[in-house]
């Protein structure tokens, strides 16, 4: 139906001829943004999307096409305005990029991994200039469009242009690849739909393991005995052994259980803020008056905003089937 009503171009990649929009065209902004705003209507803040891509350009999406750098502002500022919730995520390079960090949006590329250049048959193998995205593209983009620190407020995402097999069969250095990614802060890794080295599982889990965040449980220390209805104090350490913090916003809790009753208690501190290293919490609460003299089992959880219910799980052993983690008991007095 578009073909049908609006000027379009012709464009070719690798000898392949496709037909694209007009980018500029009046009618393309309309239309797309019009497109985007109901995406967002519908969809933003849903617990399921992860994230949303601004895409809009060329025969992939995110890239490949060109605008001027006024379109690429008003379909960005569409994107942003249709997803205050959702976190938005920009492709590497170019205003693309660069329009995307002034919008709050994380970032990712769609090549990682690619340290030699097999895609282009007119460079020859086996000499040390190939161009490449981790030397040629990567570094520079990052640094020039703004975004060395996008990563503390919005994920970075990893999408290989080939497979971890490829880099396999081309004995590609994984140390190298693996050590841009951490750099990076990276939290999603997609190799696509395709067998693994086996030779790689343990060091490609490992950096799975090292992505986003990972919070460990430290210590939980709490005054014992409590009074009931009196405010006592605990303090907690977490270490963010990841490399990036979370991007939804959940809440610490401790969970106090005493036969039929239990009290669940919610901090306000905010885990979005969760950077990597330390976090220390010194707070105070109280058990209702409805609790007994006796025993009363407490438990630590990163649980929902809207429920009680654990739904992060930290990186601990011993986690119940719920995701609380158990930390013993208190004795509580009148």
């Amino acid at each position: 139906w578009y073909l049908k009503k609006y000027p379009t171009a012709e464009s070719v990649r690798y000898n392949n001829p496709y037909i694209t929009p007009v980018y500029d065209s009046p009618d393309f902004i309309r239309t797309w943004t019009d497109a985007i705003r109901e995406f967002g209507r519908r969809y933003d803040g849903n617990p399921i999307l992860e994230s949303v891509d601004i895409a809009f350009l060329g025969a992939w999406g995110e890239g490949g096409g060109t605008a001027t750098e006024k379109t690429i502002d008003t379909i960005t500022d569409a994107f942003r305005q249709a997803h205050p919730k959702t976190p938005l995520v920009t492709m590497i390079g170019s205003h693309k990029m660069t329009a995307g960090i002034r919008a709050g949006a994380g970032w990712r590329c769609d090549c990682f991994g690619d340290i030699r250049q097999w895609l282009n048959p007119d460079v020859p193998d086996g000499i040390g200039t190939n161009w490449n995205h981790q030397f040629d593209r990567y570094p520079m983009a990052v640094c020039e469009c703004g975004a060395q620190e996008a990563w503390k407020t919005r994920p970075v995402i990893f999408e290989t242009c080939a497979t971890p097999m490829a880099w396999y069969a081309n004995q590609f250095d994984l140390d190298f690849i693996f050590q841009q990614g951490l750099k990076y802060h990276g939290s999603f890794f997609m190799p696509h739909g395709a067998a693994l080295p086996v030779p790689w599982l343990d060091r490609l889990a490992r950096f799975c393991n090292n992505l986003g965040f990972r919070f460990v449980l430290r210590q939980v220390q709490i005054e014992n005995p409590v009074s009931i209805g009196r405010r006592f104090e605990f303090t907690a350490w977490i270490e963010n052994v990841g490399v990036a913090p979370i991007y939804r916003r959940y809440d610490f809790a401790l969970c106090f259980r005493q036969g039929p009753e239990t009290f669940i208690y919610r901090s306000d501190r905010d885990i979005l803020k969760w950077l990597p290293g330390d976090i220390f919490l010194r707070e105070t609460v109280a058990l209702p008056a409805e609790f007994k003299p006796g025993r009363t089992e407490i438990l630590a959880g990163l649980i929902d905003r809207q429920s009680p219910q654990p739904r992060v799980r930290f990186a601990v052993e011993g986690t119940d089937a719920e995701g609380w983690v158990p930390l013993g008991f208190l004795e509580t007095v009148l």
